[in-house]
């Protein structure tokens, strides 16, 4: 097994280096390290692995398929600087059939363990993950970090981070799309399955990454009173709500409306509890 050093970010000043990319096949994700008090674990939308396999006939699901099952996850360490990523290369069939992958067939969330923390805080890859680059510094999300389903309220302010990797497929020098983006919006509804509505577009790429809450805390501190934030993590980006484009004749296209679908982290630890 290899071992590495891992650490736990605070959210207080590297928020965006927390999310991470996911290269499968010829497409992308977006993902995040999540800790607990003894493994690491890669949480993602299911989609990013898998394709819904859908009945001609009833239009029900009937199973998932591998999309591919080598991927990619490229991180970025504490006070990067974006320009060396970290790099571990992931069997899926390995991590299915040791049962340390598991995925949800109702909500769009798929987990599966990086590695076990050992008692001087080194984590040992499990089997079916290798480490590519010469270093790898495991910057990670922790599990207390979490804001439940039925504590998140409508209008707060909320961050997506990801890597909406279909924006660069119009040439342009606008940005580096190696590099995770920030954006910012609210919660506008939430549904009863544990989705959430959000007015903060994503695209192709964001899927799978990280949704960060934000609220504005008054502090007593010994020279008085402060204003703080305190960031909590969500939940992941599912998709984008389109909307019908039917303004003039056939044929309509969907369109991106600008809102976004996030699965809220209640149904992340459920896919975690069931990896022990």
């Amino acid at each position: 097994m290899s071992t590495t050093t891992t650490t736990t970010n605070s959210f207080q000043s590297d928020l965006i280096s927390l999310a991470v990319l996911i290269e499968i096949g010829k497409g992308y994700g977006s993902g995040l390290y999540l800790a607990t008090e003894s493994a690491i674990y890669l949480v993602t939308a299911r989609h990013v692995f898998w394709k819904a396999q859908v009945d001609a006939q009833t239009k029900k699901v009937k199973a998932f398929n591998l999309i591919s099952p080598v991927v990619n996850i490229l991180s970025y360490s504490v006070n990067s600087d974006f320009e060396s990523a970290d790099q571990v290369q992931v069997d899926l069939r390995v991590l299915f059939n040791n049962k340390q992958l598991s995925f949800s067939h109702t909500h769009d969330v798929c987990v599966f363990k990086l590695g076990d923390i050992a008692s001087d805080g080194k984590m040992n890859l499990v089997q079916g993950v290798n480490k590519i680059s010469p270093n790898l510094n495991i910057n990670s999300a922790h599990l207390s970090m979490i804001k439940p389903f039925a504590e998140i309220e409508i209008a707060e302010d909320l961050y997506v981070i990801g890597y909406p990797k279909a924006l660069a497929m119009i040439p342009t020098n606008a940005f580096n799309f190696n590099k995770p983006l920030v954006r910012k919006g609210i919660v506008s509804g939430k549904n009863p399955n544990r989705t959430i509505v959000i007015d903060c577009a994503v695209y192709p790429g964001n899927s799978g990454g990280p949704v960060f809450i934000t609220e504005k805390r008054i502090e007593q501190t010994e020279r008085g009173m402060r204003m703080s934030d305190k960031r909590y993590l969500a939940g992941i980006v599912s998709k984008f709500v389109p909307w019908l484009n039917n303004r003039f004749k056939p044929p309509h296209h969907v369109e991106n409306s600008g809102y976004g679908l996030m699965v809220a982290f209640d149904e992340v630890q459920k896919e975690i509890l069931k990896l022990g």
